[in-house]
């Protein structure tokens, strides 16, 4: 019974591939001071003021976190083999938003970006790898490879495919499934008063918090060693890490489905009412991108075990995000409501679909701060990145043999 209810709740959600669309259930709509004028400024006032806005947020945090792909680490491999696990997290810092249209002004909405980049990767020293070069010939990266030297070249993989599930099913609630349309009593008095009651399996569900969520990435980056760290000395404490030129090729995809828990929204009307929409949302998200970063890194080694790394960069990008949404539940006057007073809620049901698209940034340049702390089998790090309208942090543990 629970999954037919929730699967009722669902068909909503996939109307919205027909278009856009506000409206109004319910005998009691005529109560509310709301008409098909008004229901379609808060319509387009909704898409173009905030989900519009928050995809496009959300593009730009998705753009940061696909760029986190490979830790920077120490410039360049010091040995011939590491293996690591990061999440890389992108962001556009969250603000809250009023929408204001025709039908009315809505406040305590939140606005913002983030996406997630977790994976696992391993990397390796083409040289070193291949046995074209005998440990204790030469010190690693040392200036007397040659400039075409497979010990100049370091390659990464990294590979990432999971779904998660957290949060409660809906629950049946068969008394608050229960509608009293008073307005059938009064047209006709001498009625069944069982005539009057309706059931709206919608209004029946208790909704949770619920969120479905899966997600795929992987890449590949090559670095080629420009300037070796042998190449000057600053001080005993303080030591040269190169210079790395590198490039590669990132890929994330992420569908999320969110189900949000009944929360009040407060609407105050165009007329001067009040009006209180206790509604659920219903959401699904889909991103898609793949970078082409190429980028230049350097730094220095302080005490013999942190790695403080600067690089800089840019990328070319193509992909796409789409959002839709869904918000719908009981709406009614909070001024002289007698229903409210009494404890319950008139017959008008509220319902706002929404559908936004948006593109990720073409041509993008970044910067990117590391630090890494060389600690006994372990390296643990720290990077943030930096682009032209996102921010977002890497944090890595990997190992080098």
């Amino acid at each position: 019974m629970k999954k037919i209810l929730l699967l009722t709740a669902l068909l909503f959600l996939k109307s919205m591939d027909i278009g856009a669309q506000a409206f109004c259930s319910g005998a009691a709509c005529s109560s509310l001071p709301i008409s098909e004028s008004s229901l379609n400024s808060l319509l387009f006032g909704t898409k173009f003021q905030y989900t519009d806005k928050l995809a496009n947020e959300m593009a730009r945090a998705t753009e940061a976190g696909n760029l986190l792909g490979l830790p920077t680490g120490a410039v360049s491999l010091e040995k011939s083999f590491t293996l690591g696990t990061s999440m890389g997290l992108g962001y556009e810092e969250k603000h809250n938003t009023v929408i204001v249209t025709e039908f009315g002004s809505f406040t305590g909405i939140d606005s913002g970006g983030v996406s997630v980049s977790p994976k696992f990767f391993m990397g390796m020293n083409l040289g070193r790898a291949l046995n074209t070069i005998k440990r204790e010939e030469k010190k690693f990266n040392s200036s007397s490879d040659d400039p075409l030297s497979l010990n100049r070249f370091d390659v990464y993989l990294y590979y990432f495919n999971r779904s998660f599930s957290t949060g409660a099913q809906p629950k049946p609630s068969l008394g608050n499934s229960l509608v009293y349309n008073e307005n059938v009593l009064l047209e006709n008095p001498n009625a069944d008063p069982s005539t009057a009651v309706s059931i709206d399996l919608l209004k029946g569900l208790k909704f949770k918090d619920q969120n479905k969520f899966s997600m795929r990435t992987n890449g590949i980056f090559t670095r080629y060693r420009l300037l070796d760290s042998d190449l000057f000395t600053i001080h005993r404490f303080v030591r040269f890490l190169g210079v790395s030129l590198g490039m590669g090729y990132y890929e994330s995809k992420t569908k999320l489905n969110i189900i949000q828990a009944s929360t009040d929204i407060n609407i105050r009307l165009a007329a001067g009412s009040q009006m209180t929409w206790n509604s659920f949302g219903l959401a699904n998200y889909y991103v898609f991108i793949q970078s082409f970063p190429v980028e230049v890194s350097s730094g220095f080694k302080l005490f013999n075990y942190i790695n403080a790394t600067l690089g800089v960069g840019g990328t070319y990008n193509r992909g796409k995000l789409d959002m839709s949404y869904l918000r719908y539940g009981n709406a009614y006057l909070n001024d002289g409501n007698v229903f409210a007073l009494l404890g319950s809620t008139s017959n008008s049901y509220l319902g706002l679909q929404l559908r936004s698209e948006s593109s990720i940034r073409k041509f993008s340049m970044y910067l990117k701060p590391g630090i890494e702390f060389d600690i006994p089998y372990f390296k643990l790090g720290f990077e943030g990145i930096i682009t032209q309208e996102a921010e977002g942090l890497n944090f890595w543990l990997r190992t080098e043999f």
